[in-house]
Order: C-alpha cells, then structure tokens, then sequence
C-alpha cells in the first residue's frame, strides 16, 4: 500500500493517527479476508470429503433440508453423521442461512426445550451439547468479487452447508497422531515492512508490505462429514 509522505506530514501537523499503521491494519484485514475465503472453500469444498461421508439434500425422502418444519431433522441427521466418522468430531461449521434454519425448525426446539415450549429459537450452545461437539461456527463474512471502481457484487463466504470435522487446533507440527481434517501449515510469522519510492508523490512515498507464509490443507478426509444443500434454496 503506497503511503504518501504529504499525507504523513499532514497528519502529524494535525495530530491524527499516522497513515502508516492504517495502511498496515488495513493490508492485514485484508489478508485475514481473502485467508477466510480460502478456509471456506476447503470445508465447504465436496471433493475434499471422502464419498461416503458428505450428501447432498433435495428435499426428498431420507434427505429432508434442515429447515423443514414437518420432515426436516438437523439433529437426527447430524447425529447419524457423526456415527458413520471413524473419529468423533468436535465441530460444527454452517452457513448463516443454514443457522438460521436449524435453530427455528420445530423438531430442534422439541428435542431441546420439550414439546411445549414456546420458544421461537434454539440456543447455539444448547445445540453444540445436543449433538455434542465442542464448537460451532457460523460464518458471517461476505466477499465483493468486484474489480476497484465497478459496482459491488456481494455474496456470503460461507454458503448454504453443514460440516462435521474433527479440528485439532493444537497441532504444533505435521509429524503427528492426532488427527485432523484440516490445519495451517505455516512458515515464520505475518512481518510488515516499509520501503521508500522517491520517483512517486510530490515528497515521495512509503510503500507498506504485509506477508505471511500459509497455506491451508486437508489432512485426512475421513474426519469430515458435508451437508450440501443443507437448507432449502
């Protein structure tokens, strides 16, 4: 991110923050989104499943979607899913839309308050200890796949699926037993570092770089379960 020295001076002449360091926290927002991006078209990624642990829903019989409010059954489904894994999974990852779902169908909240409740949701922690998994994630990011100066084209990061995974977030090293359905290998840390371009600016320009060395991986698929299609489309 180039950073005129014009706009440093003026900044520190009026005593706001140094364009800098918001040139900096904005470059790694940036990189954390794109990372998200990535991470959601892994989990949420069919071919990354092995073939008798992921199904896609129709609204048919035995594939009801999660957000039928007379034959859907998050619950059942998920339960079962979990029980045709090898490991037990500690996670849960949805959509919004597929959160939004689960927690209005009536057989949820049955299964989880009684059959008189009044309530018109469930509790995302009441859910995660029914189906018991540790966790569940709901991603809310969304992403504009327009070039700089064309109109928005927005859509969710996280689409409309359901997956089970078993994620060992400890994992210090590939060299291990534990398994996982995924991790970050990782190399060295994010830096940040600064060069200046005379030829650019009335005064010249600080240019801003942030990196990091990452790269995200399935590590064994049989620790994963997918819902495609999870809510009705």
């Amino acid at each position: 991110a180039p950073v005129p020295l014009v706009d440093v001076d003026r900044a520190a002449q009026a005593n706001h923050a140094d364009p800098r360091g918001m040139a900096v926290e904005n470059l790694t927002q940036i990189m954390l989104r794109n990372r998200e991006v990535r991470v959601a078209d892994l989990i949420f990624g069919a071919a990354n499943y092995d073939s008798a642990l992921r199904l896609t829903l129709d609204g048919q019989a035995g594939k009801y979607y999660f957000d039928d409010a007379t034959n859907g059954d998050p619950i059942g489904y998920l339960e079962s899913a979990a029980n045709d894994m090898m490991i037990r999974p500690n996670t849960l990852t949805l959509g919004p839309d597929v959160w939004l779902g689960i927690k209005k169908n009536p057989k949820v909240i049955s299964r989880l308050y009684g059959s008189a409740s009044t309530r018109g949701s469930a509790r995302l922690e009441d859910f995660a200890s029914e189906i018991g998994v540790d966790r569940i994630l709901v991603g809310m990011a969304w992403k504009d796949s327009a070039k700089k100066g064309q109109a928005g084209a927005y859509a969710r990061v996280w689409g409309n699926f359901a997956a089970l995974t078993r994620i060992e977030t400890g994992l210090a090293s590939t060299r291990t037993v534990m398994p996982t359905f995924a991790m970050t290998a990782q190399y060295e840390g994010r830096m940040a570092g600064t060069y200046f371009d005379p030829a650019r600016g009335k005064k010249g320009v600080d240019m801003l770089k942030v990196t990091e060395s990452v790269k995200e991986l399935v590590a064994w698929s049989a620790a994963g379960y997918l819902f495609s299609t999870a809510v009705t489309p």
